[in-house]
Parts: C-alpha cells; sequence; structure tokens
C-alpha cells in the first residue's frame, strides 16, 4: 500500500512552481518508496540519482510523453513551466485528474524497463481470477449431477461467466 499521495483537484489551484515542484517531490518519494527507502524525508543522495535520471528520460509513447516533459523540466528546476504544462495536461475534468494519479506508476515503469510490471501483473490477474475460477468449478461440478449433456456445461458457463467457453474448459481443466 503506497503511502505517497498522489496529485489532486486542489493540486491544480497552486502556483505553477509550487505543483511543479510536487509533482517532481511525489515521483521522487514513489521511487524511494520502491526501493524500500523513507520517504519524509527521501534521501538526499537518492533524490539526486533520480532527478539526474529523470533529466536523461525520453519521451515513448505519445500517452507518456507529457509526463517525461514535465519531469523533464521539473529535474532541470524550471518548476513554473512544469506546473503550467502540468496543469495545461491536466484541465479541469476529474477523469484527466484520476488518469494522472497514474502517472508516478507510468515513471516507475518506464525507468525500470518495459518488462517491469509484467510478474505483478500475472499475480494480480491470478488472484483476482482465483474466486471467480473456484466459482465455475462448483457450478461445472453441479450441472455435472444434473445435466444430461455434460458437452453443453461450458456453453451455459460461459454464458453465465461472460467468458468463451474455450477459457471455462481450460479453468475446469486446470483446476
Amino acid at each position: 500500500m503506497s503511502t505517497i499521495r498522489p496529485l489532486t483537484i486542489d493540486d491544480l489551484n497552486l502556483p505553477s512552481d509550487e505543483l511543479g515542484r510536487l509533482f517532481l517531490d511525489i515521483c521522487i518519494a514513489a521511487e524511494a518508496e520502491n526501493q524500500g527507502l523513507p520517504t519524509n524525508p527521501v534521501p538526499e543522495g537518492f533524490s539526486r540519482r533520480i532527478t539526474a535520471l529523470y533529466r536523461e528520460i525520453k519521451p515513448g509513447h505519445a500517452k507518456h510523453s507529457t509526463v517525461a516533459i514535465v519531469l523533464q523540466m521539473a529535474a532541470d528546476e524550471d518548476y513554473g513551466v512544469a506546473g503550467q504544462f502540468l496543469k495545461e495536461h491536466m484541465g479541469d475534468s476529474a477523469v484527466n485528474i484520476a488518469k494522472e494519479n497514474l502517472l508516478v506508476q507510468q515513471v516507475q515503469i518506464r525507468l525500470k524497463g518495459p518488462r517491469a510490471g509484467g510478474a505483478k501483473t500475472k499475480d494480480i490477474i491470478q488472484t483476482d481470477n482465483a474466486d471467480r475460477n473456484r466459482r465455475i468449478c462448483s457450478a461445472n461440478d453441479q450441472l455435472l449431477k444434473t445435466s444430461e449433456n455434460p458437452r453443453s456445461i461450458p456453453g451455459i458457463l460461459a454464458k453465465r461467466f461472460e467468458l468463451s467457453a474455450k477459457q471455462i474448459k481450460r479453468i475446469i481443466k486446470q483446476n
């Protein structure tokens, strides 16, 4: 569970230079937390190393370009321009604020490389699906007891659980 606070709609009311500095501080603190270091305050040497990385970050995917640009400007201590750019990018929409709360995670993944989130994502998906898979197997067992045609069971369960019959068969076979 992260202790790093995300940007909020209220943060857009801050002067641009304060917003730019706050964004940089949040990103650095998130990196420190990810490395198991203290976040309040972040060790000075670590903060300098991360700031240097942010100066070198390259915009990749267009969706992440704004993050890279804002981080580069803030790392170069151009907080006012970074904050203004962030305000323009975020706009006044609450939907955009929710998206921007993911910026810290995107930056962490970008710094670690393209495969950084893969294993964690796999574990999260498997955990989320474990309960559903148990319910599918239980429903399969019940239908096997009452059904005249066992071959129709995957189709029935597919409709019930909004999966394909092939996915249902795989889940039943694995469990």
